[in-house]
């Protein structure tokens, strides 16, 4: 797992950048990174966007896991990165009802510039 301070070293070179968060090959939030965050279990990121609301706040929950590759980011939420093969926990959760559903576990989202 990447640290949190190599987390945020890694995301200012996204500062100032139109930036683009993807999830199932479907744009969900887009804008001008302003700032950034790590507070509790989420990542709070800050875009200037166009409109009456200049400035929108997306928050997504602490990924499992974290790759940066050129220009895009990689938050993993699949299961299978944070039970690390351990298959017994990792059925266990699968078979557990939620309340509310989950809309980025088992999925990935990838945060790319948009202009490098």
């Amino acid at each position: 797992m990447i640290s949190i301070p190599e987390i945020e070293n890694k995301f200012n070179d996204y500062l100032q950048k139109d930036v683009e968060f993807i999830l199932d090959n479907k744009s969900i939030k887009s804008g001008k990174l302003i700032l950034f965050s790590v507070k509790s279990f989420y990542l709070t990121f800050i875009l200037s966007t166009e409109g009456k609301n200049r400035h929108t706040t997306f928050e997504l929950p602490y990924p499992f896991t974290t790759n940066f590759h050129y220009n895009s980011a990689f938050f993993d939420y699949h299961s299978k990165n944070l039970f690390k093969g351990n298959i017994d926990i990792e059925c266990r959760s699968l078979l557990y009802s939620y309340k509310k559903p989950l809309r980025y576990f088992q999925n990935e989202i990838v945060m790319r510039s948009v202009n490098n």
